[in-house]
């Protein structure tokens, strides 16, 4: 990072127009690895890391609903027959007290 700074001012102070200029050059010239300045007091800033393990944590979760989804729908036919046997059942209670 010290290296990349000192690159950066050339050897010398620089005003905040020049700075400004710097970075816009360096990021025209860098485009894969632009350099960005943040307030890290706004809260708006997050590591890569960070920001990697969040993704990895959302794919997960997507993963498993997309699975137990489809285990919703792979057992609609039976939640189906289930409600059929017990209406099945109370018809079967019903007869059982007619006939005695």
């Amino acid at each position: 990072m010290i290296e990349f700074l000192k690159d950066l001012f050339g050897g010398q102070a620089l005003t905040f127009e020049q700075l400004a200029q710097a970075v816009n050059t360096y990021n025209q010239e860098n485009k894969d690895k632009a350099f960005n300045i943040v307030n890290l007091a706004d809260g708006k800033y997050i590591s890569v890391d960070k920001y990697n393990a969040k993704v990895k944590e959302l794919d997960t979760a997507n993963t498993q609903i997309a699975t137990l989804n489809q285990t919703v729908k792979t057992h609609e036919g039976d939640n189906a027959a289930l409600n059929w046997g017990g209406h099945g059942k109370r018809t079967a209670k019903r007869q059982a007290r007619t006939i005695y």
